[in-house]
């Protein structure tokens, strides 16, 4: 008997179009020798394609009208026996209702999102709201003649792609991951939490990875923390000296903010985080002049939680980042980069410019390597495969970005205090800041890829012999402080 051919329609997106694999493959498994047609969007074709599930995947985006009606013209002539919407939409359900496909299969009024849609279905079939959107799938299968609710799912990378990610990955140092996105818009899309657990024990047996859970768990980890002191300990330098500046920021446009209250905050935020699972810490609000100088006050700060509250609970982010395109949010971050940037100048006297200048430059070197590791990411390969003498003879000087840049928040601090202290002809001071710099740099806090001993043995020995010739010169002549 020759086998049904099945158009399967599910146009997106990404995770719905996951959640609708176990599905196709249980009709895959019962059918091997069917032809099955899966139509999608253009966005996520490559997406289905990687399933293999489908004898072919064809896309049609339903706000082209011209797109619409050559893709109804061509599903008539392929001439389907069987439609299954895994979708539910009167988008979805529309395509093969107007391509008179004799038997269309979709979900009925109960857990259909779209009043209405089911009258274009001749099959429709009742599940419970309570099931898991995937089980749902399944039985829009099996209701096509499935045997398998279910089948083996495998997502076919192609080599070069999986090359330029594992490239990526290695450069942040990273060796075993796992991804896991537990949360969901809809209920039916998320697991129960007794699953959850247990897969984040089974993860722990067999990997040894910590799952972000609600529990105690936090303070037993701390006993292999050791590792993770060389991400921690910058981490938490540069949130420390990141709060500061961002608080004198404040003072310098006239609110006057009480720092330790201000740090204590930050620090319990960061433990009552940890212990909901979130690997992010607090941070204090950047930009404070440039949001003064548009009107913002206390209500404004209140009102961005609330809003991003809100966004986060109604699952609302892919929305909005689907309607809100990347360059309308760009213009405010530029603004309070000049904001803050014009601030450092006009807050400071104007002899001190040299060091706020000194002090932005291993931020640019910084900023410099990310994006030569970003384009070299891109390209599947990194620095090191390519080779830094390469990449000298180039003109790209990566190991002197890579060193100037490194810690660059406070190596920054470090130079512009170097700096204001030599204007202020205050040279013992200075000295002291260059011995605090050669101690940063010898253990890898500042001018460093990692924490270690000896990281930066040369540009430690360089803070020493710049606090020498200070205290040399600050035992000569008279001192004279330089005029403002």
């Amino acid at each position: 008997m020759t086998e049904p051919r099945f158009l399967v329609v599910r146009l997106g997106s990404l995770g719905d179009i996951v959640h609708a694999f176990p599905a196709v493959s249980g009709l895959r498994t019962s059918f091997p020798n069917a032809e099955i047609i899966w139509l999608t969007h253009p966005k996520w074709e490559f997406l289905v394609k990687t399933s293999g599930l489908a004898t072919e995947v064809w896309t049609v985006d339903t706000r082209n009208w011209s797109n619409v009606r050559s893709i109804l013209a061509r599903i008539r002539k392929h001439r389907f026996e069987v439609a299954i919407d895994y979708q539910g939409l009167w988008k979805s359900a529309a395509i093969p209702f107007l391509a008179r496909i004799p038997r269309r299969i979709g979900f009925s009024s109960e857990t259909i999102r779209e009043a209405g849609v089911p009258i274009l279905y001749t099959d429709r079939v009742k599940v419970s709201a309570e099931r898991h959107v995937a089980d749902q799938n399944a039985e829009l299968s099996m209701r096509a003649g499935a045997r398998f609710s279910a089948g083996d799912i495998k997502l076919r990378v192609p080599e070069d792609d999986e090359e330029v990610v594992r490239a990526r990955i290695a450069q942040d140092g990273t060796d075993e991951y796992i991804v896991l996105s537990p949360g969901g818009g809809w209920r039916s899309k998320c697991w129960p939490a007794e699953r959850y657990g247990l897969l984040a024990e089974t993860i722990l047996e067999q990997f040894g990875l910590r799952i972000p859970l609600f529990s105690t768990d936090v303070w037993r980890g701390l006993s292999q923390i050791a590792p993770l002191l060389v991400t921690a300990i910058p981490l938490g330098i540069y949130n420390f000296t990141e709060a500061m500046n961002n608080v004198e920021s404040a003072s310098a446009a006239g609110d006057n903010y009480n720092l330790r209250k201000i740090l204590l905050a930050d620090g319990l935020g960061a433990i009552v985080g940890s212990m909901l699972g979130s690997p992010f810490p607090p941070a204090v609000y950047i930009g404070h002049p440039g949001w003064k100088a548009v009107g913002g006050r206390v209500g404004y700060s209140l009102a961005t939680g609330g809003a991003i509250a809100l966004v986060c609970f109604l699952g609302l982010t892919a929305l909005l980042l689907a309607i809100i395109p990347l360059v309308a949010i760009l213009p405010i971050l530029l603004y309070i980069g000049l904001v803050i940037g014009a601030q450092a100048f006009q807050a400071s006297p104007a002899k001190h410019a040299p060091a706020v200048v000194l002090a932005l430059i291993p931020n640019i070197a910084e900023w410099a390597k990310t994006q030569i590791d970003g384009a070299l990411a891109a390209a599947g390969t990194s620095a090191g495969q390519v080779g830094l003498e390469k990449l000298a003879g180039t003109g790209v000087l990566y190991k002197g970005l890579e060193t100037l840049g490194g810690g660059s928040v406070l190596a920054g601090m470090v130079l512009g205090a170097l700096a204001v202290f030599v204007i202020d002809n205050k040279l013992r001071t200075a000295a002291v800041w260059a011995f605090v710099g050669a101690v940063l740099s010898y253990i890898g806090l500042i001018h460093g890829a990692q924490l270690g001993w000896a990281v930066s043995p040369l540009v430690a020995l360089g803070y020493v012999m710049f606090a020498a010739v200070c205290l040399a010169l600050s035992k000569s002549e008279p001192q004279m402080v330089a005029a403002e």
